[in-house]
């Protein structure tokens, strides 16, 4: 069983798919977001830019069963360290990640469900160490539930916030199949839900931020990764800055990609 020591985050997939019997079936998409994982306390959240710690894990090929989800355990904790990832910290990971997708079920479309929630732990080249921890959920907590769905280009775009300046501090996911019901007569987001989506967002942060906190167990810090190859040729991957504030803004976003898994059907109309 291998060991790896070199981790530098964890990176939390979240993974929606068109239900079969739609127009969309076949089309997917995914958003996601690094956590660092120290022994308590959380990273600040006035702390920017920050040197992420190493931690280690082990292989684990393990498939078991909670209330919620069916697991195939890719990874667990290994422990060199006073403190390590346990089975339950990952488990609370994907339970507050679905609880999350459930505060926001209106605002997306009920043509997606949740496929999975996967983590993934990473080194500071971006790339897994072993293999995910994949959450399978047994129930429809996660579920869209919005009734009519924009063009499933339109994306509905969270943005990440950080004390550090420039754009390492700052990030997005982009929300696919936005519902149709939240837009104003402007063809707008309402500025109530955008509110809304900024709050349950905010909420998931915090909500991951208190898992674990022990002295004796790790803690998760949400993050924007500072990416390899950085222009200034003074990264290597080792540093995040903590996130501290969410923004929605009243305008959609598009992810061109995202329609182009579905062949479209045309109208056509000769000439006489």
């Amino acid at each position: 069983m291998a060991n790896y020591d070199d981790c530098r985050f964890l990176n939390l997939s979240v993974r929606m798919a068109a239900k079969q019997a739609t127009v969309w079936a076949g089309e997917t998409w995914q958003i996601g977001i690094r956590l660092a994982v120290k022994s308590s306390p959380v990273l600040d959240y006035d702390d920017g830019r920050v040197e992420l710690p190493a931690f280690s894990v082990q292989d684990a090929a393990v498939s078991r069963q909670t209330t919620e989800f069916d697991i195939e355990q890719g990874f667990t904790g290994r422990g060199s360290l006073a403190w390590n990832i346990t089975d339950a910290d990952q488990d609370n990971i994907a339970n507050v990640t679905q609880d999350w997708l459930a505060s926001i079920a209106a605002r997306t479309a009920n043509y997606y469900v949740l496929d999975t929630i996967r983590l993934y732990p990473t080194g500071k080249d971006g790339k897994s160490r072993t293999a995910p921890s994949v959450y399978w959920p047994r129930t429809t907590a996660g579920n869209p539930s919005g009734l009519k769905m924009l063009p499933p280009d339109v994306a509905l775009a969270v943005s990440w916030q950080t004390a550090t300046r420039g754009p390492k501090g700052r990030g997005r996911v982009y929300l696919g199949a936005p519902s149709a019901t939240d837009s104003d007569d402007g063809g707008r987001i309402a500025q109530a839900q955008a509110q809304a989506v900024a709050s349950a967002s905010a909420d998931w942060l915090e909500a991951i931020r208190g898992i674990g906190g022990l002295t004796s167990q790790a803690c998760f810090t949400p993050i924007i990764w500072h990416r390899v190859g950085d222009r200034a040729g003074v990264e290597d991957g080792t540093y995040g800055s903590v996130i501290r504030q969410v923004r929605v803004n009243n305008h959609y976003d598009t992810q061109r990609r995202r329609d182009r898994q579905v062949p479209p059907t045309w109208s056509t109309a000769d000439l006489t």
